[in-house]
């Protein structure tokens, strides 16, 4: 009498969901259980006696039959196939199925057998090959909307760049307070405009993960000061102290994401402060890290509203403050960018005291903090020679009448052909070279700058303007010295920069 635990292990191996079969060292099926019986189209107990050949398509018999006896000189737990040959079980009615088979050794009085065990693949071959067409379209569809971005990116702010500039030069021209008037409404919607269409092409690159972190060693010092230098007029404008601590402190990040998080964190405290101050900072925090924070002492934030104030859309209402411009979508950039960089960010706030943004960064050295230097003031230039690159026509005009009311020679091309041309009527160069970073669909304006400054022998001091929101422009621009400013440029910006860069030219 068998014992029940025998019966048990008995009935586990012949009802076992997989089909079952054990092989002799000759070829020959010794056993086959239920499964095996109905997955290849048998009665019961008819593949006993049979050779194991007969379940393999004909065209497979000769190599199969080399690797069994292979197999019985080196018998291993395996797998048999691999994805670029596909193994075929045949029935007794001469159909196939795509098999999946795993061979195991066991050793008896007589040396070892085989024992397989076989599964239909059919339906899991079919979901693998339906999840690779689905996954293959769905990486054609994001390549897609990257190249809609792409283009979006540059076509909607080549035209808004233009209408600021011709903005900016009619309010210089002006004289009558109404048109004033109306010429600063249509700058508030512009601007409106500008803000609005940056950062909604900045989340549809996050979320769609066309925007990929190249992570560097970065100076934090050349970040602060870049910053400095882009919020200090806003700041001027509204009477505001900008301090800026300047750390000697690097990080391993990415430089262009990292400013942009930045950037947007103190355009949101410029605009929601009134009087005091905005801080930019960075303090020790622990071995090997610091805390990077952005303060104000502006209208402060309600504490119910505190854990909302990074969702799309979400501004904080009820205050008697009035509308103060944005979108709300600066701090959904901020949200998604460090989660990117993996910077942990957190918010304090007291309303009419402040708010406080820390980001929690690894360092690559212990910071020093000093005050940045301040320089001093950037004298208005006129009447120099200025050479622009700008494939698109209304830009490149509305520009040249720009740079005209400040009596610059402006020398314009729209291509590389074109700069060629140019560069061989100018006998003497240029004093700075403003470009696009995109001239059409092939050429770019880093080659413009390269072939200028090889023209001359010279490092002629160039600005880059660019509708490109990805990082390739502003490693360029870091890597050649180039200032860079992203389309929609604001008009006194350019101007102020083009200032700088004359004057240190001079110096």
């Amino acid at each position: 009498m068998s014992h029940p635990s025998q019966e048990l292990f008995r009935d586990l191996v012949e009802f076992a969901p997989d089909a079952l079969i054990l092989v002799d060292a000759d070829g020959i099926i010794s056993y086959a259980n239920t499964h095996a019986h109905t997955l290849f189209g048998y009665q019961a107990g008819q593949l006993s006696g049979v050779g194991i050949e007969q379940l393999i398509p004909e065209e497979s018999r000769a190599r199969h039959s080399a690797h069994r006896i292979d197999y019985q000189h080196r018998p291993q737990l395996r797998e048999m196939g691999n994805r670029n040959m596909p193994l075929f079980g045949l029935r007794r009615d001469g159909t196939r199925f795509r098999a999946e088979i795993r061979l195991a050794p066991i050793k008896t009085a007589h040396g070892y057998v085989a024992a397989a065990a076989v599964r239909d693949a059919t339906e899991s071959v079919q979901f693998m090959s339906m999840l690779a067409a689905a996954r293959q379209a769905a990486e054609e569809a994001n390549e897609a909307k990257g190249r809609l971005l792409a283009a979006a990116s540059h076509d909607l702010r080549q035209p808004l760049q233009t209408l600021r500039l011709l903005n900016g030069a009619m309010k210089r021209l002006a004289n009558d307070p109404n048109m004033k008037d109306a010429l600063l409404q249509e700058e508030r919607a512009l601007n409106t405009m500008s803000e609005l269409l940056h950062a909604l092409l900045n989340i549809a690159k996050l979320e769609s993960g066309t925007l990929q972190s190249n992570l560097t060693d970065v100076s934090l010092s050349a970040v602060f000061e870049d910053l400095r230098q882009q919020f200090a007029p806003l700041a001027k404008l509204k009477q505001l102290d900008l301090i800026v601590v300047t750390p000697e402190l690097h990080l391993h990040t990415d430089p262009v994401l990292l400013r942009e998080l930045l950037q947007n964190l103190l355009a949101n405290a410029l605009r929601y402060t009134d009087h005091g101050q905005v801080t930019l900072s960075c303090v020790p925090h622990g071995p090997g890290h610091a805390l990077l924070e952005v303060a104000d002492t502006g209208i402060g934030i309600p504490e119910t509203a505190v854990g909302k104030i990074f969702e799309d859309f979400f501004q904080v209402t009820g205050r008697g403050d009035g509308h103060r411009g944005g979108a709300g979508l600066g701090l959904g950039i901020v949200r998604r960018l460090s989660k990117l960089l993996n910077i942990p960010i957190e918010v304090t706030s007291n309303v009419g005291i402040g708010t406080r943004f820390a980001l929690d960064i690894a360092t690559l050295a212990q910071p020093r903090a000093e005050p940045a230097e301040r320089g001093g003031a950037v004298a208005h230039h006129r009447g120099h020679k200025i050479l622009l690159v700008e494939d698109d026509r209304s830009m490149r005009d509305a520009l040249r009448t720009y740079l005209g009311l400040d009596q610059h020679e402006v020398h314009t091309a729209g291509s590389l052909t074109e700069l060629n041309e140019v560069l061989a009527t100018l006998s003497t160069p240029p004093a700075l070279l403003i470009t696009d970073f995109h001239l059409g669909p092939t050429e770019r304006g880093s080659d413009a700058i390269e072939r200028v400054r090889a023209r001359y022998q010279r490092n002629i001091p160039a600005i880059l303007l660019t509708g490109d929101t990805s990082a390739v422009p502003a490693r360029f621009s870091s890597e050649f010295g180039v200032r860079m400013l992203n389309k929609p440029v604001d008009a006194p910006r350019l101007v102020s920069l083009m200032d700088e860069l004359l004057q240190t030219r001079q110096v």
